[in-house]
């Protein structure tokens, strides 16, 4: 919705990077190609051919009713759980690694 390209390329690992290694699992229910679900979803489509097929909402007002209709069951169930930060010792010996290496390239 933001006005950007997206390609159906890019769907299973944005969807992979959040839901926490899940699989889009579109074959379970029914669909053969990831196209035919996403062409199934309200308010979307898939233009152009190859590995140049691009997602794009035609319906924005359907494709906006249809996210918070699924969105409400999720949120309940899943939440975001943000990483704990690095411990201070370890930012410690990271920075006093670099510092002693000098102007020696880490590989």
């Amino acid at each position: 919705l933001s006005g950007r390209q997206l390609f159906l390329k890019q769907i299973n690992n944005l969807y992979l990077m959040r839901s926490r290694g899940a699989p889009l699992e579109f074959k379970q229910s029914g669909y053969r190609k990831l196209r035919d679900f996403i062409c199934d979803l309200p308010g979307l489509d898939c233009c152009g051919n190859g590995n140049q097929l691009e997602v794009v909402v035609t319906n924005r007002e359907a494709f906006e009713a249809f996210c918070h209709s699924v969105t409400d069951d999720v949120e309940e169930s899943q939440s975001f759980n943000k990483p704990q930060p690095l411990p201070e010792s370890f930012q410690r010996k990271v920075v006093e690694l670099f510092q002693s290496c000098g102007s020696i390239e880490i590989t």
